[in-house]
């Protein structure tokens, strides 16, 4: 429990300036950044909700909540729209509406848990970006019991970063991040990603199987009866 506490809370309070809503977002984020493969028997889980908008309206997205199961050699990451499943040799996706299952070999010799990118942090350059942003709101939201603090990134020239705005909601008691907003400028397709945190948790029950093929292939290497009516495609 501790570990969850350092990792998922910050020192949060009323008056303060730019520059310590900034220093705020950053050793948080640097914190989660820091958080390395689980141990041997250890499983990270985070549960959250995603919401996708696009500046075309014709263009939609269901939110999708999504759990995420990390052990030092498997992920899984579980939503009604798809589903990945990864270990050392292998990548199972599943598109569940379309009825596929797309399999291939992991590129990467060894996954690793994506602190990173599964809260919120944006790129490698995360730390560079923050430093240069510049706070537009640092307020109490009292009526939700949240701390908001809005980072404006538009001025940012970095190839492959599109936002606008970052927003960092926090629990005005737990000191938790409960929900992060990416704003994008009409030059992008997407116009807002807002992530929802419900759950975070080093130290999860979850049993991974020994034998992830077999968790989809029989023998032969067809589809067991579980996945009748998906089509396996194979990269």
């Amino acid at each position: 429990m501790s570990v969850i506490i350092v990792l998922l809370s910050v020192l949060v309070v009323r008056g303060q300036t730019d520059a310590q809503c900034i220093d705020m977002v950053k050793k948080y984020n640097e914190q989660i950044r820091k958080l390395g493969k689980p141990a041997a028997g250890k499983v990270y889980y985070v549960d959250f909700e995603q919401e996708l908008s696009y500046w075309d309206s014709d263009v939609s997205s269901p939110k999708q909540r999504v759990k995420y199961y990390v052990s030092a050699d498997q992920v899984h990451l579980i939503s009604s729209e798809i589903s990945t499943y990864t270990n050392k040799e292998y990548v199972f996706t599943v598109m569940h509406k379309q009825k596929k299952i797309l399999v291939s070999r992991n590129p990467e010799s060894d996954p690793e848990f994506d602190g990173a990118g599964i809260f919120g942090t944006f790129l490698n350059n995360q730390e560079h970006i923050i430093s240069k942003a510049t706070v537009s709101e640092c307020s109490e939201v009292s009526e939700k019991g949240l701390y908001k603090v809005v980072l404006d990134v538009s001025q940012l020239k970095i190839n492959g970063f599109y936002a606008d705005k970052l927003t960092y909601y926090f629990d005005s008691k737990t000191k938790k991040l409960k929900k992060t907003i990416t704003s994008y400028g009409k030059g992008y397709q997407l116009r807002r990603m807002s992530i929802t945190y419900y759950d975070f948790q080093t130290d999860y029950k979850y049993t991974f199987p020994k034998d992830l093929v077999g968790m989809f292939l029989d023998s032969k290497g067809k589809l067991k009866p579980k996945y009748n009516g998906y089509e396996l495609i194979a990269n």
